[in-house]
């Protein structure tokens, strides 16, 4: 018998999704906690997954058994609604507002009902660490994106290859090559999507969109020179920026040089967008735009807009070597002159072959796999381990 998945959710969110009145449908771990129990429902020998999140009434997730941590009064104290724009994640800080409340109560749900050799998945990462060590009797994994710091005690899921490689240097460079990480026991699963929640959009809007925290780290350089070459040759087309951050000092101040009237009518700025109106923005894109500067781990945004068949336009590495086919499902870029060429190649794009890709790539079906085999390879652990007869990646 399979042991039982325990997966909490984020302390300072609740697990709603795509319907116009969402809250957290832009944050990608909220994402991941609702859609991690319908993908492991999927398979021939699903397995059962235990969700321990706020305000479950309006949890949308398929989860077998959903254990309340915050209640809609108590979360709403603690997390009122923030300005438009504002960043989300203040309010992801270990140690205050409501996650005091949420840590006690989880540690005593998770008390009155994991088994021995049961798994627990840290859903968001280190938020509670010390898990590990009140329930040595279960596995821990880290299952969402493979993080920065050093390893707490929980195996480690990267979300591709590149990011995966990236953190093996990067630990045996802070912690010599001999660090004690077993390495034959990471997986590489990509983020997951239900097909369901981003139908195929038409493009018909016509504007390049940028879709994602608005930070200098994000490529707002980039962008902003990308405006500056339509400014000055008046080409066609508008960008559109979604998300959280400072857009005002990142953009909007980086163009007072160009003329007002040709700004107005070029560059829109429209906030966070959240639910059903998220996916017609995305549907509606002529391409998106994702020139991060930093090795990217996924880059959910992106993913989400092929899975509607809009083609993606993005850095020439991290993430984006496995996540875009170039010259299929979008381009990747180094130069100037190569992101202004991309956005109108992407005209061109078969939206269809673009969604394709995606969907091949990123499904619950295709990704729920993935999952099984890596769990029942940490499960091994607890009987022959590497020396275990049965295959389970091949």
């Amino acid at each position: 018998m399979k042991p039982t998945l325990h997966i909490p959710g984020l302390f300072h969110t609740y697990n709603d999704g795509s319907k116009p009145s969402s809250r957290h449908s832009s944050c990608a771990f909220t994402g991941k906690c609702r859609r991690f129990p319908k993908m492991m429902h999927t398979l021939h020998d699903p397995w059962r997954v235990v969700e321990y999140s706020n305000v479950t009434a309006l949890s949308e997730s398929d989860a077998d058994e959903k254990v309340e941590m915050l209640t809609q009064e108590e979360f709403d104290r603690y997390y009122p609604l923030q300005p438009k724009g504002s960043f989300h994640a203040e309010y992801a800080r270990i140690g205050e507002r409501g996650y005091p409340l949420f840590d006690q109560r989880l540690k005593e749900a998770l008390k009155a009902r994991v088994k021995p050799r049961d798994i627990i998945l840290h859903s968001f990462g280190r938020s509670h660490p010390d898990l590990v060590h009140m329930f040595p009797q279960c596995s821990h994994i880290e299952p969402h994106i493979g993080y920065v710091d050093h390893p707490f005690g929980a195996f480690r899921v990267f979300e591709t290859q590149a990011w995966r490689h990236y953190h093996m240097g990067r630990d045996e460079a802070a912690y010599g090559k001999d660090n004690g990480l077993n390495k034959l026991y990471q997986a590489v699963v990509p983020n997951f999507y239900d097909l369901a929640d981003w139908p195929v959009g038409t493009g018909a809007g016509d504007y390049f969109l940028y879709m994602g925290r608005i930070e200098e780290c994000k490529g707002m350089a980039t962008i902003v020179e990308m405006i500056r070459v339509h400014h000055e040759e008046d080409r066609p087309g508008v960008f559109v920026f979604a998300g959280q951050g400072n857009f005002k000092g990142l953009i909007a101040d980086q163009l007072k040089s160009l003329s007002e009237h040709w700004v107005s009518r070029h560059v829109e700025y429209r906030g966070v967008v959240s639910g059903s109106a998220r996916i017609a923005l995305v549907g509606d894109a002529r391409c998106m735009l994702m020139p991060t500067t930093f090795v990217e781990p996924f880059g959910g945004s992106g993913a989400e807009a092929m899975l509607c068949g809009t083609p993606l336009i993005a850095q020439g590495y991290g993430a984006f070597t496995e996540t875009v086919k170039h010259g299929v499902s979008g381009y990747r870029c180094n130069t100037l002159g190569d992101w202004l060429e991309a956005v109108q190649r992407a005209r061109s794009l078969d939206r269809n072959d673009v969604w394709l890709w995606a969907r091949d790539q990123w499904s619950l079906e295709a990704c729920a796999p993935r999952f099984d085999a890596f769990f029942k390879q940490v499960n091994d652990l607890w009987e022959k381990g590497w020396y275990t007869r049965e295959a389970r990646n091949i």
